[in-house]
């Protein structure tokens, strides 16, 4: 999480995360927030995200409503304090399914405080995908497609069930795809967890897709995730249109919409969706079936019936299309190609084209009550009785008599539509009234509880005055990242890296640059950013979630990556396990990366009032009690911190040669730097040599200890055959290797053979003779004057002359040198020490009268 400013460049367009993402559209906005396209731009690579952007308070106009309820700017600003804090206990909790294949992902957050007025805004980011309502539209969907869709739902849902999470509000809006197709669950911003909402759930949610139990208030558990998928199926497989709206492609009104939400939270029987197979039917109706102990109670098997169909379908169906004519086209070959009647009887248990009456395999609704006939089947009725007595007269009617017994018949089927439409009528009035009854009473009961809070509000701002805390920042520069992370995160502040690679490993893992100047006084919770220089080679990040932050940081720190652990309250993870981890699983990044874990600290536990009013007694720390404050008048504490300061290395030598020889030094940048060591070497050796042997020469041309002022080397006289070519052989400047063919000399296409046969002044760059037969690289002189190499096939050699070589003794002193950091601030935990770094002690103080 990020504290930080909002901010808009010169274009008005928005940015994020201070300045780091900036928007390109908005592609979606609802109760709960707008949804924007961001970029972030570096180093020429553009990555895109998704930006949730949620404005706390949602509309001004809460304020002036509060203000209304007699309520202060102090009160109004704790009110919407709280609601912060539960979206960001929300986002943190979310973090649990950061390795969920089919949910939404939360990357990282920031909350932003509104400088000119009471508010905040929270920008979340996520994965960028596409809503699922928008993918339909550009795409034909098919039968394969929505079963896919439903499994990886059920997968997200069996990813809530064991968090004990329930997310109240599927439906397409919340559904997004990958560029894989792969579906996610997202908005989890109306989800609870069931253990402390499974005996009353608020109803919130979509009431198109809303469980009955939920839409009337009433106790819910987990199927009604279950339910509501069941419903978006059913609309899938019913060209696009929910439970009992008029069928495809007849007209849908407002009252006909309203109308058929009223039958599904009243518990009517459904009729299988008009593109479903019996074996899909029977699943969707089996999902959104009325009675939560009816429908499938787990994700699981609701997944597994969803698989079994999906991997039988070989041929696809398209299902509809956006596109009218297209639409109309699917619908007159769907309606060819679907038996409906048949369909309809499997399931409903009645007889059609005169075959046996099948067993349904949907359960029955045994304890559902009586709910009364519909408007429709009692028309029919009384249509069918007035058509029965009309065929028994039918002989004896005259033309007068038909008029007659038509306009009775109308007559009667009036009166029949009335006494059919009045129970529904009566219902529904009897429905609205105890709406209002219950509205009523809960907007009772919602004023006693704002009252409540106010003054439990009032109490609470009177006895805690909040006040923002300042903290100095510590020095890191130069210290290793995991020891000056950890002095900053205990400070309070966030830390954001910058890696810079390096070759010089005396600087890798060590911290270059620090955004915040030490000492500077600044605000607890501010971000920090850091320059950590790493390593060229990389290294792939393991998953370390669910191990304790010991075991995590030993597995880190074996594959060369720095660790900066952040404690937080988890009412799921155990004391010290590691909750989630900022880099993910198999990303590579440079050795010295630092890896952000977040460890839990348990359960936050709840401090007496009492005891805190008793802290506020005391005086601040300081590091020497005042004159006068003695243990006779005041209680005093003590406690122990420390501070430390890094060391670093390095090696000198110089080399004094014996005579008028320069003074060699292996470093000359040693300002600031102090000597706390020093180790004097005498060499001795001969100072000139004349004519040594062979071995002897080679044996003290290998030693360190000497400086060579000329050298010794005996050349060879050679003669033997060159080959060259381009005018006389002395003045050629292009020689090159003779050929030897069955032990005969020859030399390449277009190069002539010459004897060089003046040996004294071939000299033949060799510690040892010659052979006979081998081929050697030898110098010619001509003249004295004119040097040039040629290749020589080896006739005769002999000895030609020897020079020799002069050297010098010296005395090799070694400096040890070291330079210490500044001291960081004091901390009240002990540093890790080791021979690199130095640690100071004290003891600070604190009293209060007695």
């Amino acid at each position: 999480m990020r504290l930080g400013k909002n901010k808009k460049n010169n274009d008005n367009i928005k940015t994020f995360f201070n300045g780091t993402w900036k928007e390109v559209k908005l592609i979606g906005e609802g109760s709960y927030g707008k949804v924007y396209k961001a970029k972030k731009e570096e180093f020429g690579a553009v990555t895109y995200s998704a930006i949730k952007q949620i404005e706390i308070p949602n509309d001004r106009a809460e304020i002036s409503t509060l203000k209304k309820e007699g309520m202060t700017q102090k009160d109004i600003t704790t009110y919407f304090e709280e609601t912060v804090s539960k979206w960001v206990e929300e986002i943190n909790f979310m973090s649990s399914f950061k390795d969920s294949e089919n949910v939404v992902s939360i990357e990282d957050y920031e909350v932003l405080p509104n400088n000119k007025e009471i508010g905040w805004t929270i920008n979340i980011k996520m994965e960028l995908l596409q809503n699922l309502e928008d993918y339909v539209y550009e795409h034909n969907i098919t039968d394969k497609d929505i079963l896919k869709m439903a499994i990886d739902v059920t997968n997200a849902l069996e990813d809530c069930e064991e968090n004990n999470v329930v997310h109240r509000d599927i439906k397409p809006d919340n559904i997004f795809v990958n560029k894989k197709g792969v579906y996610k669950v997202g908005d989890f911003g109306i989800a609870k967890r069931i253990e402390t909402s499974a005996s009353n759930m608020s109803r919130k949610g979509t009431d198109n897709y809303m469980a009955p139990e939920l839409y009337k208030n009433e106790r819910g558990n987990k199927t009604v995730d279950i339910y509501s998928l069941g419903i978006m199926l059913y609309r899938f497989f019913n060209y696009n249109r929910l439970p009992f709206l008029p069928d495809y492609p007849d007209k849908i009104t407002p009252d006909a919409r309203e109308n058929a939400l009223y039958m599904r939270i009243t518990g009517e029987k459904m009729k299988p969706p008009v593109n479903a197979p019996r074996d899909i039917a029977e699943i969707i109706l089996k999902a959104c079936n009325y009675y939560s102990k009816d429908r499938y109670q787990t994700a699981s098997e609701l997944k597994t019936d969803l698989e079994r169909i999906y991997q039988r379908i070989t041929k696809p169906t398209v299902l509809f299309n956006y596109n009218e004519k297209q639409m109309d086209k699917l619908y007159k070959e769907n309606t060819k190609s679907y038996t409906h009647n048949a369909t309809v009887s499997v399931l409903t248990g009645t007889k059609a084209n005169n075959e046996i009456q099948e067993k349904s395999t949907i359960s029955v609704d045994k304890e559902k009550p009586a709910i009364e006939i519909s408007k429709e089947t009692k028309i029919e009725k009384a249509t069918e009785v007035v058509k029965t007595e009309n065929y028994k007269e039918k002989n004896i009617d005259t033309e007068s008599d038909k008029k007659i017994k038509v306009k009775k018949e109308e007559k009667e089927i009036k009166i029949e539509q009335e006494k059919a439409e009045k129970p529904v009528k009566v219902k529904k009035e009897k429905i609205k009234r105890e709406k209002v009854k219950n509205k009523n009473n809960k907007n009772k009961i919602i004023i006693a509880i704002i009252l409540l809070l106010i003054i439990v509000l009032i109490l609470f701002l009177i006895l805690r005055k909040p006040k923002e805390t300042y903290i100095t920042v510590p020095n890191v520069i130069k210290l290793e990242s995991n020891i000056g992370s950890e002095m900053l995160t205990k400070e309070g502040l966030v830390i954001e890296y910058e890696y810079v690679e390096t070759d010089n490993e005396a600087e890798t893992n060590h911290i270059i640059s620090q955004s915040i100047d030490a000492n500077t006084k600044t605000k607890k919770g501010s971000l920090i950013k850091l320059k950590v220089a790493v390593s060229k080679e990389q290294v792939e990040v393991i998953n370390v979630v669910g191990m304790t932050k010991e075991e995590a940081s030993n597995k880190l720190k074996g594959l060369g990556l720095n660790v900066n652990i952040i404690e937080q309250n988890s009412d799921i993870v155990g004391v010290g396990k590691v909750i989630s981890q900022m880099t993910d699983a198999g990303t590579k990044v440079n050795k010295g990366t630092v890896i952000e874990l977040l460890v839990s600290k348990g359960k936050e536990e709840k401090k007496e009032t009492n005891t805190q009013t008793k802290q506020k007694n005391w005086s601040d720390w300081v590091s020497s009690l005042p004159a006068g404050v003695n243990a006779s008048n005041y209680n005093i504490e003590t406690k122990k911190q420390y501070r430390s300061s890094t060391r670093t290395t390095k090696t000198v030598t110089e080399k004094d040669y014996r005579g008028d020889i320069d003074t060699e030094i292996s470093d000359t940048n040693t300002a600031g730097w102090t000597v706390y060591d020093k180790k004097v070497e005498k060499v001795f050796g001969n100072t000139i040599w004349d004519q040594m042997s062979e071995s002897q020469l080679n044996y003290y041309s290998s030693l360190d200890y000497y400086k060579l002022v000329s050298s010794e080397r005996t050349f060879y006289a050679v003669q033997g055959i060159t080959c060259w070519k381009g005018g006389a052989w002395k003045n050629s400047s292009e020689f090159t290797t003779p050929i030897i063919i069955n032990s005969n000399v020859t030399c390449p296409a277009g190069y002539s053979a010459t004897d060089v046969a003046n040996a004294r002044y071939v000299k033949v760059k060799s510690d040892y003779m010659p052979k006979i037969g081998s081929v050697v690289t030898g110098n010619y002189v001509v003249n004295g004057l004119n040097n040039f190499d040629i290749t020589l096939y080896v006739t005769n050699a002999e000895n030609g002359y020897t020079t020799h070589e002069q050297w010098l003794d010296y005395t090799l002193t070694t400096y040890y040198y070291e330079k210490w950091s500044d001291f960081s601030n004091w901390q009240d935990n002990v540093i890790t020490t080791n021979a690199n770094t130095k640690v100071e002690e004290r003891t600070i103080y604190r009293y209060k009268e007695k």
